[in-house]
């Protein structure tokens, strides 16, 4: 270790440097990130855009980003699913002692796979219903706001964005501004500040 830092010491590296091949060598670990809480809504009712392969690309790029963040949790929330109100699938970033930066690396790309595979499974056992003809995004966004989450929170809706249900119908023409508002008011969704720092991304 003293050798090490004799080297190190004498190389000219700054310091972020240095620290960052302490970590490649497993002297030194990575600075603990807090946890992060993603939710991803798939929508597959008549018309939208969440399938396998949509829903595919959303989770990897998802998990990517978490998969090197201990305690965080990734949901998967199907809006036709037969149990709306609840996620179809959760999973949580295990912590593991890692012994140096390439084996976090591969573990991360591991992880990240795999709940790309689990996640899409899971919409494969429950075909979407051809027959529905409603798509309550805004009731679902309410829930998964309301469901909680630890640390900084995101929410990918892969989706055509068309809101049909008794709160509104936008298949064909949106509605506007006011009647869109006071709408969700009699409805009692997306009440005010109850997206208060979620960050919300609309996939297509």
């Amino acid at each position: 270790m003293f050798g090490l830092t004799l080297i190190l010491g004498g190389s000219g590296c700054d310091e972020r440097a240095q620290h960052d091949l302490l970590v490649e060598i497993g002297v030194d670990e990575e600075a603990e990130v807090p946890p992060i809480t993603v939710d991803i809504a798939c929508d597959r009712t008549v018309g939208s855009t969440c399938d396998a392969e949509t829903l595919g690309v959303a989770v990897e790029r998802e998990a990517d980003r978490l998969a090197s963040i201990p305690g965080s949790t990734i949901r998967l929330w199907i809006l036709d699913g037969p149990e709306p109100n609840v996620p179809a699938a959760t999973i949580v970033v295990p912590t593991v002692r890692r012994r140096n930066a390439r084996t976090a690396q591969r573990q991360a790309n591991a992880w990240s796979r795999q709940v790309r595979t689990a996640f899409v499974a899971r919409i494969a056992e429950d075909p979407p219903d051809d027959t529905s003809s409603t798509s309550p995004l805004a009731e679902l966004l309410t829930r998964i706001a309301a469901a909680g989450g630890a640390g900084e929170r995101r929410i990918s809706v892969i989706t055509d964005a068309r809101q049909r249900s008794g709160v509104a119908d936008a298949e064909c023409r949106t509605p506007s501004e006011l009647s869109w508002l006071a709408s969700l008011r009699r409805h009692g969704l997306l009440g005010h500040g109850s997206m208060s720092g979620i960050h919300v991304v609309f996939v297509h």
